[in-house]
């Protein structure tokens, strides 16, 4: 089954065609040198249950290629009809080899200048080792990925059930009973906004190596257990690419301590009312490091007053631009769709 098929030398898609024109070629396919672009099989035209158009092998013979249900056609074709109006270019059930003369066969092949991304429908179960091992082809190749995944019934999936990351992006879809519509449930969109958004830009890997990404650094309003006076110490924080939220990390951590004073001057902190950022001795710890100080006594201001939670969060007072260095600060990279984030469970 394909929804591509070869007349005369030239590939020609089942969604190109309208009701009438489809007809015509149901009534005169016998008369054609239509075949299958996997063997050398005549291509039967028909149409699926939902109703979608594709091709069928008059007889099976050798070839391997495997039948695919109505829905598994249905999602072909409507990422390739997407991805034309996007401009992009088509083939599918593209063939091709790695690098190492492995071979794979793309359901659906998209290309826009030196771009090339392939769409994987699995609508039946796979393994894990497979995802990344069918993955590492298209890497090889020089090719960006994307499977569409079927999730099962109403179970309840945690995002890392299956292979999960950058260089494996699989993506899980779910098909209400009633409707038999398609969404994505780590987004909350449906099928359809997905792929779009996909071919506008709208989905990322962040934080990635590189990426410039923005550091907002918010105060906390407390009272010093030395003077007793109120005081702001830095609280944490908070990492945006763009307009995009990443997460916030405390202050505690002591790369952010090390990020934050080789950006921010004690004297711009001292206008926000926080002392300085320095080394202080701590009995407790026996040693001296980095840490918020008392604005009017200097007193140390340590890791127990930032897990108390007992004061007044404020705004960010400051941020800066940094370039996202993971032996630096490590992130634990994540998919976002537009400014959501992949749901953790669906």
């Amino acid at each position: 089954m394909s929804i591509r098929a070869i007349l005369d030398n030239t590939n020609i898609y089942s969604y190109d065609y309208d009701n009438e024109a489809w007809q015509a070629l149901k009534n005169s396919h016998k008369d054609l040198k239509l075949i299958m672009p996997c063997c050398d099989s005549h291509a039967v035209p028909k149409t699926s249950k939902l109703n979608n158009y594709f091709f069928a092998h008059s007889k099976q013979g050798e070839c391997t290629s495997a039948p695919e249900t109505p829905e598994h056609l249905y999602l072909k074709t409507l990422i390739a009809k997407i991805a034309l109006s996007e401009g992009w270019q088509v083939i599918t059930e593209k063939q091709g080899k790695t690098s190492s003369g492995e071979t794979w066969i793309a359901d659906v092949f998209c290309t826009r200048g030196n771009a090339k991304l392939v769409f994987e429908v699995q609508w039946s179960t796979q393994t894990n080792d497979e995802f990344i091992r069918r993955s590492k082809k298209y890497k090889e190749s020089g090719i960006r990925c994307a499977w569409i995944y079927r999730l099962r019934g109403n179970k309840e999936y945690f995002k890392h059930d299956f292979s999960f990351g950058k260089d494996v992006p699989v993506f899980g879809i779910r098909q209400n009973k009633e409707t038999k519509s398609l969404s994505v449930p780590q987004f909350g969109v449906s099928i359809e906004e997905f792929i779009l958004g996909m071919f506008k830009g709208r989905l990322k890997w962040l934080p990635s190596e590189g990426d410039q990404l923005t550091a907002k650094v918010r105060p906390e309003s407390i009272r010093c257990w030395k003077c007793k006076k109120q005081t702001k110490i830095i609280k944490e924080v908070l990492f945006y690419k763009n307009d995009v939220f990443i997460s916030a990390r405390s202050f505690s951590d002591r790369n952010i301590r090390e990020l934050i004073l080789q950006n921010i001057k004690n004297s711009k902190l001292a206008k926000f009312g926080i002392g300085s950022i320095k080394k202080r001795y701590s009995k407790t710890v026996g040693s001296a490091y980095l840490s918020n100080g008392c604005y009017y006594c200097d007193s140390l201001m340590g890791n127990f007053f930032l897990m108390k939670n007992e004061g007044k969060l404020l705004n960010p007072i400051a941020e800066f631009d940094f370039i996202c260095d993971q032996q630096l600060i490590k992130f634990d990279g994540d998919w976002f769709f537009g400014q959501e984030r992949s749901k953790s469970f669906f």
